[in-house]
């Protein structure tokens, strides 16, 4: 179940070349996943993109944590790492 939704990318919202577009619609997106699916999908998006959670005190296993911290996440904190994960400087 996890593999095929990490591989529909829609579920983020995004397609094609545009896979790094994140944006409050695809965070809900994200958020609306259940615990286990957020789990997945953030721990393959971190090992994809070489991003240790741990530098930043952020656990996969405290997801209530996990959730208030992307629901409070500013529209310039996803531009900002939306831009990180294309590599732009």
């Amino acid at each position: 179940m996890v593999a095929h939704l990490l591989a529909r990318r829609h579920i983020l919202g995004v397609e094609g070349s545009d896979w790094m577009r994140l944006d409050r619609k695809a965070l809900n997106r994200l958020l609306s996943l259940n615990d286990a699916q957020l789990a997945a999908v953030i721990d393959k998006l971190t090992r994809d993109y070489g991003i240790d959670l741990s530098s930043m005190n952020i656990s996969t296993t405290d997801m209530a944590a996990l959730r208030r911290t992307l629901q409070n996440t500013s529209d310039a904190e996803l531009t900002e790492l939306a831009r990180r994960l294309r590599g732009d400087k």
